[in-house]
């Protein structure tokens, strides 16, 4: 279609009328040739089967001429069987036909009865080649006779040429007679006619090139006739339709519109087009300045939509610091209120902790309180008990006492009794020694228990001063129990209090980080408005450039 598109309507044409002619030609030749070919085979076909029967019917005949003199022979009164035998391969030795043709006689043993070119050469056959041809030979007489075979032929100086022979049996003797002829002559016969054949097949096809010579001719005439008819016309639409395109734009033009062939029809359609192109351009005329007005007007609106959305878009940004400040001043009470949240509850906890020290504290005061009252108490019993240590002391004084005297009285008598008292006076001298010692430990004793009773006093003095001072302590450490739970349940208030300012401050920085997209999203719309008006201000200021440029091409045209 490519290839077709670059032509010219005329060469079309052309085409169209001598591409159908040639091929109809070509076709009529191809066809004629091969009629003639088809026919000259047949009829070399049956030239040969006719000469090749011929043939074969005059060598059966004479086979049978040569079968009737052998018969002949055989059947002579006065001969015996060798002598008829011998007759009979004498006469066949005489026959002859076409010059060097003549007739064969064989016997079972492959032995060669009559051989007329040569009867030198009669005998037994040992050739391999002669027997595998005797062996076709008498195969062939027991059938049809007939037996085609390619054998050297001395006539054309031995060349092996195709040959058939026709045998036939003598019934008594076993004998196998036949003749031979050569086909080569056929051959040629055929060739002959072959070369008739196609020289008159070059003929035919040399009056099939001048009649399709005449008839493209003729047909080329009438296709440049033809042509000329339908390019005249056509050519005057591509004048017109170059004048309104390259000249003046004049759309007033009409094509001829009488007849009923196509081009006719082509002028129809074509005024039918341009006056359609007129009234289009009239429209497009008016409607061109109502563009270009509207695109003036869209201009403004888009200058003064672009200002507004700028100053919307400054407002906003000022909108978005501010929130941006306040979400930080929120986030940052926020973290505050966090922190002392956080110290809120180390205080809570201290002082939950103090409180149990103090309550600990005080415990322990008022238990040793009570321990050292009771320990007063058991001083003072210890106290008492020294009395009666001081009256069992004095008991024991007053015996040591009356021991030294009793010693003292036992030593006195035992000196009377001289030297049998010896021995009662050294007891009464340990006794005595005895009752001085204790009457020395029980000072001693009672020193020491004057003394513990002395610092007992003082000890319970103390103590009592001592439980004094811890009830004073315990008075004390409930006032602090007091004022610690006041200020446990004051540091609960504050840190429930700043845990709801915590978690408030917490919404608020929500709230603001909402308020502060919402901002940016409000600025990105903003821009992308400021974007869209920009581009709908540069559209109309094109719009009114493309309405000018259709205006002046509208200005071409002449309607």
């Amino acid at each position: 279609m490519s290839f077709m598109s670059n032509l010219t309507i005329r060469a079309r044409l052309l085409i169209g009328v001598l591409v159908p002619v040639m091929i109809t030609a070509a076709a009529i030749a191809w066809i004629t040739a091969s009629q003639i070919q088809a026919n000259g085979e047949a009829e070399l076909e049956r030239l040969e089967k006719e000469l090749l029967e011929a043939r074969k019917v005059g060598l059966k005949e004479l086979v049978e001429s040569a079968y009737d003199v052998v018969l002949d022979a055989k059947n002579t009164s006065g001969l015996s069987g060798d002598q008829a035998k011998q007759e009979a391969r004498k006469r066949l030795r005489a026959i002859t036909f076409g010059g060097t043709n003549y007739v064969f006689a064989y016997t079972r043993e492959m032995f060669n009865l009559a051989y007329g070119p040569n009867p030198s050469l009669e005998g037994k056959v040992t050739n391999s080649n002669q027997l595998n041809l005797l062996n076709g030979l008498f195969r062939a007489a027991e059938t049809d006779g007939f037996f085609s075979y390619d054998w050297a032929n001395p006539s054309s100086d031995g060349a092996i040429e195709p040959k058939i022979s026709y045998t036939m049996l003598i019934p008594g003797w076993d004998w196998m007679i036949g003749a031979g002829v050569y086909v080569t002559d056929i051959e040629k016969v055929v060739a002959k006619a072959q070369q008739e054949i196609d020289d008159a097949m070059a003929a035919a096809l040399g009056f099939v090139l001048l009649l399709t010579i005449i008839v493209v001719v003729i047909a080329l005439v009438i296709g440049l006739v033809i042509g000329r008819t339908v390019t005249v016309p056509l050519k005057k639409v591509s004048g017109m339709m170059q004048e309104i395109a390259d000249g003046d734009g004049d759309l007033r033009q009409r094509l001829p519109e009488e007849g009923k062939d196509e081009l006719a029809e082509l002028g129809r359609r074509f005024n039918h087009f341009v006056i359609k192109i007129q009234t289009t351009m009239r429209e497009v005329g008016a409607t061109t300045d109502q563009v270009a007005s509207a695109a003036e007007e869209l201009s403004r609106v888009a200058n003064e939509t672009r200002q507004s959305v700028q100053e919307q878009g400054s407002e906003t940004d000022q909108i978005a610091s501010a929130i941006n400040e306040m979400a930080a001043t929120i986030q940052q009470i926020s973290g505050n209120a966090n922190e002392v949240e956080g110290a809120a509850s180390d205080a809570d906890r201290m002082a939950r902790e103090g409180g149990d020290t103090i309550t600990n504290a005080q415990g322990s005061v008022n238990q040793l309180s009570q321990e050292m009252e009771e320990t007063a108490v058991s001083i003072n019993a210890l106290a008492e008990k020294s009395d009666d240590i001081q009256q069992v002391l004095d008991v024991i004084h007053a015996v040591t006492e009356q021991t030294n005297l009793l010693a003292l009285n036992a030593a006195i008598e035992a000196a009377r009794a001289g030297e049998h008292g010896r021995g009662f006076s050294v007891v009464a001298d340990e006794v005595r020694q005895l009752a001085k010692r204790s009457a020395e430990s029980a000072d001693q004793i009672r020193v020491m228990i004057d003394g513990f009773v002395a610092e007992s006093k003082a000890s319970v003095e103390r103590m009592n001063n001592s439980r004094k001072s811890s009830e004073a302590t315990v008075e004390r450490i409930n006032h602090a129990t007091g004022a610690l739970n006041t200020i446990v349940s004051s540091i609960s208030q504050i840190h429930d209090q700043v845990t709801q300012i915590a978690t408030a401050a917490e919404q608020q920085s929500q709230v603001a980080e909402e308020i502060n997209q919402n901002v940016v999203r409000i600025v990105n719309a903003a821009q992308r408005s400021d974007t869209g008006v920009t581009q709908t201000n540069e559209a109309s200021h094109e719009l009114a450039r493309l309405g000018e440029t259709l205006r002046d091409l509208v200005s071409q045209f002449k309607v």
